[in-house]
């Protein structure tokens, strides 16, 4: 009775996964503006009524499995808002028309409060937390991407734990970098957006234009991030809300070389002292050899008419798959906030882990501690505390991108593995 019990639902279960994978189909296209006809990149595609999304590539291309009967929303900055139903389509190209009417807009921030956007002599761009919601970002950098017009968020290195460059105006400006000023909660932080939470933070206000350096100074040159943490003031009186993330991934090397097996070098004319140190076919080697001088090794090489030295070695290894390795990376995040008549507060934690990609390295571990706190004193008097405590650790396995550029080059036939006499690592 209990194998047909358990025959049955595993029948049953999958007939179920059956009837969901022949629900969902793939929906691509090319997303363009009406005006020019150039592609549109990092235009968000949404399902209506989810949060499930894909953002544009460089040429405009998308890519998202949609269930029957989905919308699919497209959403550009300074252009208007398409909703398509997919229906039977399987490829959508759409084209986006700007949107005339954002110049009237009135900008309320604590930028440019209640000002025209068409009277500001600086662009003000506002991303609030229902705009970062409807497609969750994995960091503070990211989740800009597809929402300011203009702004190119790009990798810096491949390091574990490395910020993005973020960049609003030209390259250099008065000798200060290229990259923003970001303010956190009315204070200036040095560095990147790595730091920070992307579930922590409120809204953006990303300010663009050379007039930044007259509300901020000439730090401000390049452009303004100004970034509101949560306080804990938008629920209501007497209820806890309690916001939990788990994310768990993967990183490989994104491409290897493939690398010749023989040596590309023309012989010396004094090439035959040398003979006892080659590694070529043709020659003897003894049981277990693993590469370099052995006095065991018996025979010469035989050399070809054109004296190049292009016989493959005795032993060759991938030493681009010996040195890298799969990357884990983890994320758990809590975050509490909570309202009383006339104290609100905010709690998150967060603890980070990205394992990198080389052998016996520990990488990039980080853990945030937040806690925002609001009272009402009085009528007239307002009490606000914000706390921010971040420890990080660092493995760095080497300088730069010296340790690929090495590797490439090094001979095939060596041991990374190896021992040195004394018992040592090599």
């Amino acid at each position: 009775m209990k194998r047909v019990l358990l025959t049955f639902v595993s029948f049953a279960m999958l007939t179920m996964s059956t009837l969901v994978q022949a629900q969902d189909k793939t929906v691509s296209g090319k997303v363009t503006g009406s005006d020019d006809g150039l592609p549109l990149p990092q235009v968000t595609v949404l399902i209506k009524g989810t949060t499930r999304g894909t953002p544009t590539d460089m040429d405009g291309n998308y890519s998202i499995d949609v269930p029957s009967g989905a919308t699919l929303v497209f959403r550009y900055l300074g252009y208007v808002t398409q909703e398509v139903a997919v229906g039977n389509q399987t490829v959508i190209n759409i084209q986006l028309a700007p949107d005339a009417t954002s110049l009237g807009e009135v900008i309320v921030s604590g930028v440019a409060s209640g000002t025209p956007a068409k009277k500001l002599t600086i662009t003000v761009a506002k991303v609030n937390k229902e705009r970062l919601q409807m497609a969750p970002a994995t960091s503070a950098s990211g989740a800009l991407v597809g929402k300011v017009a203009g702004l190119r968020v790009g990798s810096t290195g491949g390091s574990p734990g490395s910020d993005n460059a973020i960049q609003l105006r030209g390259d250099n400006n008065l000798n200060v970098g290229s990259g923003p000023m970001v303010v956190v909660d009315g204070v200036i932080i040095q560095g990147g957006l790595s730091d920070i939470n992307v579930d922590d933070i409120e809204s953006y206000e990303v300010i663009k234009g050379a007039s930044a350096a007259s509300l901020y100074g000439s730090r401000a040159g390049n452009g303004v991030i100004v970034i509101t943490t949560q306080r804990g003031n938008d629920g209501d009186i007497g209820v806890t809300n309690v916001t939990l993330r788990q994310e768990y991934g993967w990183q490989n090397i994104a491409q290897t070389i493939d690398l010749a097996e023989h040596h590309p070098f023309t012989l010396a004319s004094d090439y035959q002292q040398f003979d006892k140190f080659t590694k070529y076919d043709g020659v003897t080697y003894p049981a277990g050899y693993i590469g370099g001088y052995d006095p065991n090794i018996v025979g010469t090489r035989a050399l070809d008419a054109d004296h190049y030295m292009d016989n493959p070695f005795g032993v060759t290894r991938d030493l681009q798959d010996e040195f890298f390795k799969t990357g884990n990376n983890m994320t758990s995040y809590v975050g509490v906030s909570t309202r009383s008549a006339k104290t609100n507060a905010f709690l998150s934690f967060e603890n980070n882990q990205q394992g990198g990609i080389i052998q016996y390295t520990d990488g990039f571990k980080r853990q945030n501690l937040r806690l925002n706190i609001d009272h009402q004193v009085t009528d007239w008097l307002k009490v606000s505390a914000t706390n921010l405590i971040v420890n990080t650790t660092t493995q760095n396995p080497g300088s730069g991108g010296g340790i690929f550029f090495n590797l490439v080059l090094a001979e095939p036939d060596n041991d990374l593995f190896m021992e040195n006499p004394d018992g040592q690592p090599h």
